[in-house]
């Protein structure tokens, strides 16, 4: 299901552990690069009481990925994935930017 999700939501990577993999913790110490989009609301036109900033979206996948495929490389997934934010949020003329920050990560486990 978390591949499929992943499709739905438009996200430029999707992963499941494979049966090997479900011996111990999932992408334990493997480094990630991680994505997040940043709702930024203008201030001046958002009504009190609501955030003025707020995480849209934020996934992640093996840092070894964005280095085996050119479309995968950390500066490509987040100008493609703030084109298609900012695309989206004029289309219903929200009144803000979108931020997409990455960085590089290691854990001891990864949820799906």
């Amino acid at each position: 299901m978390v591949a499929f999700a992943a499709c739905i939501l438009e996200f430029p990577v999707a992963y499941v552990p494979t049966s090997g993999e479900n011996d111990g913790p999932f992408l334990a110490g493997v480094p990630l690069d991680v994505y997040e989009g940043v709702l930024e609301a203008n201030t001046s036109v958002t009504p009190v009481g609501l955030p003025g900033r707020h995480i849209l979206i934020k996934f992640s996948c093996p840092q070894h990925i964005g280095r085996g495929a050119h479309n995968f490389r950390p500066e490509a997934v987040v100008s493609g994935l703030k084109g298609k934010l900012d695309e989206r949020l004029r289309s219903a003329a929200f009144p803000g930017t979108v931020t997409v920050k990455h960085y590089t990560e290691t854990l001891d486990r990864v949820a799906l």
